[in-house]
């Protein structure tokens, strides 16, 4: 008896996981490493702007894919990463991004957003 109840709480265990919120992912696409503003371009144009200045506005999920890919993305054909890291070694680093949707971490190795928490922690009281 106690046998059959260790085999239907581990049923049920793998049903419960394989049912996680795995829909709620966002799947990016792929950054574009290739064109946009050169290092002494931007450099040149960086400038301090007051909160009041900064837009405040959605950006796409390609600009968002651009930006994570250069926080800690693969590059050299996968030899390398546009960031440091000691040894070639994976990212250390946890990257989480929040929108009205919830709490994403990044996914390096897929280039993917994986939910964390579906509540939404953004406000527009600035």
């Amino acid at each position: 008896m106690f046998d059959n109840r260790k085999h239907i709480i581990s049923a049920l265990a793998a049903m419960t996981l394989i049912s996680a919120p795995a829909w709620a992912d966002v799947i990016l696409p792929a950054p574009k490493t290739s064109a946009g503003m050169g290092v002494f371009a931007a450099l040149n144009s960086r400038h301090s702007a007051k909160a009041g200045e900064f837009p405040l506005k959605d950006i796409s999920k390609q600009e968002l894919s651009n930006l994570l890919w250069a926080a800690s993305g693969k590059n050299r054909f996968g030899k390398g990463w546009t960031v440091p890291f000691a040894m070639g070694k994976a990212p250390y680093n946890t990257i989480y991004v929040l929108d009205n949707s919830g709490v994403f971490k990044y996914n390096w190795k897929d280039n993917r957003l994986i939910m964390q928490n579906k509540r939404c922690f953004i406000t527009t009281n600035i």
